[in-house]
C-alpha cells in the first residue's frame, strides 16, 4: 500500500489551531499544577471562572462514582475531596469532549469512541489505584485515542480511506494509518500532549499505548512504564467487555509482559471486570 498523504506528524499537529482550542482555564491549571504554592482555594478560584467546569467538578464529587455520604456544596471542598489531578482531568475531559461532538468523516461513531475512551480511563485508573497512579491512568486513558479525532478533523477524506481499508483488510487501524499517513494516531496524540505541555508520562502513555514494548525498561521511569502498560491493558480490556465502541474493535489477549509491568495477574484482572463495568456506568452518568 502506497503512502497517500504528504504531511508530517508535527505538521499535522501544527494545524490543531483549526480545532476547538483548549480553554484558557486549562492552560492556567496546567501552569499552576507545577507550583508548590497551589492550594485547593487558589485552584478553586481558577475553576470557578469556568461555570461548566465548576458544575462538573461539583457533579463528580457528588456522584455515585465517589459515593460520599455528605453533600459537597463548594468547589474548594470538591477539590479537597477529589484531588487536584482529578480536577485537571475533568478540565481536560471537557475540552476533549468538544472534539468528539462533530464527525467530519461521516463514517465514525464519535459517541461510541468517546465512551470507549472514558471506559479506558476508568479501567486504567482502576488498574493503577494500588500504585497510587490512578489520576495519571485516568487522563492517559481518556486521551489515548485523541489522535484519531485530530486526524479525522484535519484529514477527513484520508481518514475515511483508512477506516475503509482497515475493514476490508482486517488490519489494525494503527497499521493502516502507518501505511497511509506514515504515522499512527498514537504518535499524533503523543505529540499533541507535548504541545499542550502535559507532563511526559501522558505523552508516553498515549504514544505507546499499542506498543509498550518499544519502551526500554532500563531507560524509563518505572511509574511511567506502569502507566503506559496500564493504558495498553485497559484498552484491550474494555474492548473485550464491550464498553464503548472503538473505531478499531479488534483486540486480543493481554500479554504476560504487560501484566508483569502493571503488577496484576490474569485472574485478578478478570476479577476487576465487574467493578470497572460498574464504575464506567457511574462515570458515564456524570458525563451525560
Amino acid at each position: 500500500m502506497e503512502k497517500k498523504v504528504d504531511i508530517g506528524a508535527h505538521e499535522l499537529v501544527g494545524r490543531v489551531h483549526d480545532l476547538p482550542t483548549l480553554p484558557a482555564v486549562i492552560g492556567r491549571i496546567n501552569a499552576e499544577m507545577g507550583k508548590e504554592s497551589l492550594t485547593a482555594a487558589s485552584l478553586a478560584a481558577i475553576v470557578s471562572e469556568d461555570s461548566s467546569l465548576a458544575s462538573l467538578v461539583l457533579k463528580v464529587a457528588n456522584s455515585a462514582y465517589y459515593g460520599l455520604v455528605r453533600e459537597v456544596d463548594t468547589v474548594e471542598r470538591a477539590i479537597t475531596v477529589l484531588g487536584m489531578e482529578t480536577v485537571r482531568n475533568l478540565a481536560m475531559g471537557i475540552s476533549a469532549f468538544a472534539l468528539f461532538e462533530r464527525d467530519p468523516t461521516g463514517v465514525m461513531d464519535l459517541e461510541g469512541l468517546w465512551r470507549h475512551t472514558l471506559a479506558c480511563a476508568v479501567a486504567a485508573a482502576g488498574i493503577l489505584k494500588p500504585a497510587g497512579l490512578q489520576d495519571k491512568g485516568f487522563l492517559s486513558g481518556l486521551l489515548h485515542d485523541i489522535g484519531k479525532v485530530v486526524m479525522a478533523h484535519i484529514l477527513p477524506d484520508e481518514t475515511v480511506m483508512v477506516i475503509g481499508q482497515m475493514r476490508d483488510s482486517g488490519l489494525r487501524q494503527s497499521a493502516v494509518e502507518q501505511e497511509v499517513f506514515g504515522f499512527s494516531h498514537a504518535r499524533i496524540g503523543g505529540i499533541l500532549a507535548d504541545r499542550w505541555q502535559f507532563p511526559e508520562v501522558y505523552g508516553r502513555a498515549i504514544r505507546f499505548h499499542h506498543e509498550p514494548s518499544r519502551l526500554n525498561p532500563e531507560k524509563s521511569d518505572p511509574a511511567a512504564l506502569r502507566v503506559v502498560n496500564a493504558v495498553h491493558v485497559a484498552n484491550k480490556m474494555v474492548k473485550l467487555l464491550g464498553l464503548g465502541k472503538s473505531t478499531d474493535p479488534k483486540s486480543d489477549t493481554v500479554g504476560k509482559e504487560a501484566l508483569r509491568s502493571i503488577g496484576i495477574g490474569a485472574a485478578a484482572l478478570k476479577g476487576m471486570a465487574g467493578t470497572i463495568r460498574k464504575e464506567f456506568h457511574a462515570m458515564l452518568e456524570v458525563w451525560s
